[in-house]
């Protein structure tokens, strides 16, 4: 985590501050980007109110889970003062002005093959096949804007890196007709 404190010289209509790193891995299953470059933003309208925070996120950006399960990803999406946010998918990107392009099947209504977006929290899900293993990324969005008279005050960008893989320890399946004759034992302990 960065954290610092700017003072800006003067009112502006807004400030957009970013930050370029190399941190992101360069084989990106769902894109076919060469440069392991991530960046991201944030933009201040400081005209409409001289105090404020932004949108801040709870979740982790970055996760590793397994293939062929639901996974439900919670970012945690929040305004500390209260205001009103929306969450939107957006292309990730490479630098202030270039996206980082989906590849093939992948697209930003689509960064993993089955994807459920809820854009009132930003959290997400989706269900990978077992053998779609890999990285996968995808960038959201969040703007904020003043409760009460709806002036646009900030927006934040975070990007996620997911890593998919397969867990060979799977949940043991009956055989059809069941176990026949055979004795059988399943218990558990307490949760």
């Amino acid at each position: 985590i960065y954290e610092d404190t700017i003072v800006l010289p003067a009112q502006c209509n807004f400030w957009t501050i970013g930050v370029g790193i190399f941190a992101r891995s360069t084989q990106i299953e769902n894109s076919n980007a060469q440069n392991g470059r991530l960046w991201v933003e944030t933009t201040i309208y400081n005209t409409n109110r001289r105090c404020n925070n932004s949108p801040v996120f709870t979740g982790s950006p970055a996760a590793t889970v397994y293939t062929g399960q639901t996974v439900n990803y919670l970012m945690g999406a929040i305004d500390p003062d209260g205001d009103s946010i929306d969450v939107r998918v957006i292309n990730p990107k490479r630098s202030n002005n270039v996206n980082f392009n989906y590849n093939n099947t992948y697209s930003i209504s689509s960064p993993f093959k089955s994807f459920v977006f809820d854009f009132k929290t930003g959290d997400f899900s989706f269900k990978e096949a077992v053998n779609d293993t890999g990285k996968f990324v995808i960038a959201v969005q969040v703007s904020e804007y003043e409760k009460g008279t709806g002036l646009q005050l900030s927006t934040v960008i975070r990007d996620i890196q997911i890593s998919l893989v397969d867990d060979t320890n799977r949940v043991p399946q009956l055989a059809p007709g069941g176990v026949g004759n055979k004795f059988c034992s399943i218990s558990g302990g307490s949760v």
